[in-house]
């Protein structure tokens, strides 16, 4: 008798954000396959989010290497090394023609593949994928591949999840302990509010002046202390940030700034924290994967896409209707920077309106 378990292959080679709203789309599939081996492949560092799901089996976290060869040879040896564990069959979530031949070249029973653009083709996939050319919810999105494999869930019921164990958490604890941070017993004396302010462009940034002042306000009126995570990339932002809190000299030392902590640590961080409040961001996903309460500003794209969340817990500022987002011929505005329109779609979402939104959720 053969008692090998069948195992299932998940591609998800994309942000971070995309990788943590896939978490509950896993979660339903082990519901579907429980006695399959559920194996994922997602793109570094956000591989790591998925360590310790129960729905998880294995993770398996790319690190591609800059040079094309160099690239070329790294994928002809992990498809030489994964085509050992004869997957059932292989889901291709938001694929790139690239991830479409690494699937087929694992030479599956099954593959099943859903590209990322609208107007894309799904190469390889020997399964009709619902829902193409229909813009919705990235779960929702996801939710086709299962649709496509006879599994029908309501996105509703795959809202992500991240855990941090006990070992993290503590070691989280030390680390807000060694900015000073007091506690009552495993609990932050004062709430904490975490600011997200990482993007994957400029456009997405709501501006420093206004996170400055909000946190001016937070400190005031609630009695809250700023955590702020960066990486090299909030540099800039980070500077005109800290020169605009010095207009407010007592409020530095209720600032605590973590800089280059790994995005585990980050959600491990986040579970001491009240709220969090920011950009659209792969922070911001995490945040509701932990189980925080968010508020989040969206400029340039639709929260429709990116932001699949109950508004009670998860409110959003966001000005609607503004032409310029289409302007360029797509349902979004991909521009890195503006400076045609003022930077309208984030510079009229007020402090006062942000305030007012966490005094709702707070």
């Amino acid at each position: 008798m053969n008692f090998k378990r069948k195992k299932i292959l998940v591609i998800k080679n994309r942000a971070i954000g995309d990788t943590v709203l896939l978490t509950g789309t896993l979660r339903a599939l082990k519901k579907a396959f429980p006695t399959h081996e559920i194996h994922v492949m997602a793109k570094a560092p956000a591989g790591q989010l998925l360590i310790g799901l129960p729905f998880v089996d294995r993770v398996i976290s790319i690190y591609e290497p800059k040079s094309k060869y160099d690239r070329i040879a790294y994928w002809l040896r992990m498809l030489t090394r994964m085509r050992s564990n004869n997957y059932d069959f292989i889901l291709n979530f938001h694929a790139s023609l690239k991830s479409s031949f690494i699937a087929k070249g694992l030479r599956s029973k099954k593959v099943v593949t859903n590209h990322h653009s609208l107007k894309g083709w799904n190469w390889f996939s020997d399964v009709k994928v619902p829902g193409r050319g229909v813009v919705k919810s990235n779960i929702d999105r996801d939710l086709d591949l299962l649709r496509a494999i006879s599994v029908n869930v309501d996105p509703k019921d795959c809202m992500p999840e991240i855990h941090s164990s006990k070992e993290e958490k503590k070691q989280a604890k030390l680390l807000l302990d060694s900015k000073g941070i007091e506690f009552n017993g495993d609990k932050p004396k004062k709430p904490i509010f975490f600011w997200g302010i990482g993007a994957s462009r400029e456009t997405k940034r709501w501006p420093a002046a206004y996170f400055a002042e909000l946190a001016f306000k937070v400190h005031e009126k609630m009695g809250a202390d700023i955590l702020i995570t960066s990486i090299d990339a909030d540099k800039t932002w980070l500077d005109e940030f800290f020169k605009m809190t010095s207009k407010y000299p007592h409020l530095k030392k209720h600032i605590f700034h973590f800089h280059e902590v790994h995005l585990k640590q980050a959600a491990n961080l986040m579970s001491f924290c009240k709220v969090y409040v920011g950009n659209d961001s792969g922070l911001k996903h995490i945040a509701v994967g932990t189980g925080l309460p968010t508020l989040t500003f969206f400029g340039p794209e639709d929260p429709l896409e990116w932001h699949p969340y109950p508004g009670e817990k998860h409110p959003l500022l966001y000005v609607t209707d503004l032409k310029c987002r289409t302007e360029l011929g797509t349902h979004w505005c991909p521009i890195v920077t503006c400076e045609k329109h003022g930077h309208r779609c984030m510079t009229e979402l007020t402090v006062d309106m942000a305030f007012n939104k966490l005094s709702e959720i707070c």
